[in-house]
């Protein structure tokens, strides 16, 4: 294929230690807003606000550009989504999930609006002990890398001000645990110590604070999602990342004692705030569960098109798609609707071709972008059904069934293609049931009127890194 080096290289990754300023900056002025998912924020007016903010601290010189901004934009809000809106000829694009945070003076009501918490990362409780929490008895190893930021917690209520005091400072110290859960987990630390640690030795009047304001049992629930989501998209930055075989057994680990680990710990704290924890961290579980098993579904199909693809594009160049949509059409009406999307596979599976133009063994990566493009486009939108959903799902089925027929009668066809066949379709069923199970979720928790601010993002990560993802 000529023109493959012509396009657009992967941008390189951006260095959040040597921008932790600006991180710092996004995460004290914008936050996670799912009444924002179709709208949000322009893109242009959050460069132009950050851009104010750079010379108004006499730093215009150490700016980054608008490219690098929007890499930790992703950075610090992973599953935004980038959408352009507006009337043709006059649209703009958007970040849409997230919204500015308006800082309004003291005297002007600031319980109405989630405060920020000052200092987040500084901010402990005095009686909570990190060495500890730790996985060793002893001090704590030096970190061997930058520890990953967690975005900020925000306090839920409004209270007169030693309640808000309380509370604020109970925001804080949960964020803080919060932090050593994220980076303990996926450096592979004892997670059981460190939940046993904070809810033994944490303060009485915090613990009495729980009781008094059984609210703070939602927030829990939406800053568990917050470091639920954050733990997943750090394992899985892209559906086919490479999960070393140590974490993966340790994740399991996990998985498995968590559950007791944590209920056994609660039995002192209000039942209300016991029930909505484990409830995420059963949500929590099950989600990592199926996307790891994903993961070994998509690297399985990497291995299998990288050994086979010549021999697999020769194959599917045999198929009669037309027939095959117009049977599917038959069983599942609407299948002629995707007849645009599967007459790209023959591109897929074009040796050397690559939408990236760079496929190195890298071979399910443009599949799987294939497979986000055909279900957001194609499969599902914002006002269908579950009914509706579900219909979908069949078509689908219907086709990928036909196809993997048809290509099990050729006989010019090594078994060892057809096999490959079979693992990729499997990957892609399963894919594309997920996400448009996510999607229907996504849905349903954002029309939940009750006061929810984060919630378990719906979408795995395409496989573009955490830099490129439009989520």
């Amino acid at each position: 294929m000529t023109g493959g080096n012509e396009r657009r290289q992967r941008p390189k990754p951006v260095d959040i230690a040597q921008n932790a300023a600006t991180v710092k900056w996004l995460q004290d002025n914008y936050k996670y807003d799912p009444d924002q998912a179709e709208n949000g924020v322009q893109r242009a007016s959050i460069y132009a606000h950050y851009i104010a903010h750079a010379k108004a601290n006499a730093d215009n010189e150490q700016a980054v550009n608008s490219a690098t901004l929007g890499k930790l934009v992703k950075h610090v809000f992973p599953w935004v989504k980038t959408r352009r809106l507006g009337h043709r000829g006059r649209s703009k694009y958007y970040y849409c999930g997230i919204s500015r945070i308006h800082h309004l003076p003291l005297p002007l009501s600031p319980s109405r609006l989630p405060l920020p918490v000052d200092d987040q990362q500084q901010a402990q409780s005095p009686t909570i002990s990190h060495q500890e929490a730790s996985f060793s008895a002893g001090q704590p190893e030096p970190p061997s890398r930058e520890p990953i930021i967690l975005p900020p917690f925000t306090s839920p209520l409004s209270m007169n001000a030693w309640q808000k005091q309380t509370v604020d400072q109970f925001t804080s110290i949960y964020h803080q645990h919060c932090a050593d859960f994220l980076n303990g987990m996926i450096d592979q630390h004892d997670i059981n110590a460190k939940i046993r640690t904070f809810y033994t030795e944490l303060p009485s009047d915090i613990r009495h604070c729980l009781f008094e304001h059984i609210q703070l049992s939602d927030a829990l629930w939406h800053w568990d999602c917050v470091l639920y989501d954050t733990i997943i998209f750090t394992i899985l930055p892209r559906i086919n990342a490479d999960v070393p075989d140590t974490l993966r057994e340790y994740l399991q680990t996990c998985m498995a004692t968590l559950p007791d680990s944590l209920q056994n710990v609660l039995t002192d704290y209000p039942e209300a705030m016991m029930r909505k924890k484990m409830a995420v961290l059963r949500m929590f579980i099950a989600k990592l569960h199926r996307c790891l098993l994903l993961n070994q579904l998509a690297l399985s199909a990497n291995r299998t098109l990288i050994a086979n693809m010549s021999d697999m594009y020769d194959g599917w160049s045999q198929i009669n798609l037309e027939d095959i949509l117009d049977r599917a059409d038959w069983m599942a009406p609407g299948s002629k609707c995707l007849a645009p999307q599967f007459a790209k596979v023959c591109k897929l599976l074009e040796p050397g071709a690559s939408r990236s133009g760079n496929r190195g063994d890298n071979a399910i990566g443009d599949w799987i972008e294939w497979i986000n493009e055909t279900v957001e486009g194609f499969m599902i939108t914002p006002l269908d059904t579950i009914a509706s959903s579900k219909e979908a799902i069949q078509i689908w089925l219907a086709i990928t069934n036909l196809i993997l027929r048809e290509l099990q009668l050729q006989k010019h066809l090594s078994s060892a293609s057809q096999d490959a066949f079979r693992q990729v379709w499997i990957f892609s069923n399963d894919y594309v049931i997920y996400l448009v199970e996510e999607a229907i979720a996504k849905r349903n928790i954002t029309a939940v009127k009750a006061g929810i601010q984060y919630h378990m993002s719906p979408l795995l990560p395409s496989s573009k890194s955490t830099s490129q993802s439009t989520l």
